[in-house]
């Protein structure tokens, strides 16, 4: 039964984490202001396409990092507390800002996404 409240936690985890991905990829992306008739509707598939695919990248990239940080670190230091949520959603967002960095710096700096 531990097993299974284990795997439902960091499914919640991995939709939260893609959630965040795919708002920051919209709110980075600012919204299509385009027709949504004709080529204009074309247009705004692939752009939402695109929000979609750069943020469930940006999420499940979150998502795999944090889940290997609780597993391997939080688990350990966290063992007698109470009340771990605050600390883990701590961790989550410096991982998400962590990778955020990541992401401006290989597409803005380096040039490489």
């Amino acid at each position: 039964m531990k097993a299974l409240s284990q795997i439902t936690t960091y499914t919640i985890w991995a939709i939260i984490s893609l959630v965040f991905g795919i708002v920051y990829a919209y709110l980075r992306l600012a919204p299509f202001k385009a027709s949504n008739e004709g080529v204009g509707y074309l247009l705004a598939r692939f752009y939402y396409w695109g929000v979609l695919h750069i943020g469930f990248a940006i999420g499940a990239t979150t998502a795999v990092l944090f889940i290997l940080a609780d597993i391997f670190f939080l688990k350990r230091i966290l063992k007698n507390q109470s009340d771990t949520r605050i600390a883990r959603f701590g961790v989550f967002l410096g991982t998400f800002v962590l990778v955020i960095m990541a992401h401006y710096v290989l597409e803005k700096v380096i040039d490489m996404v």
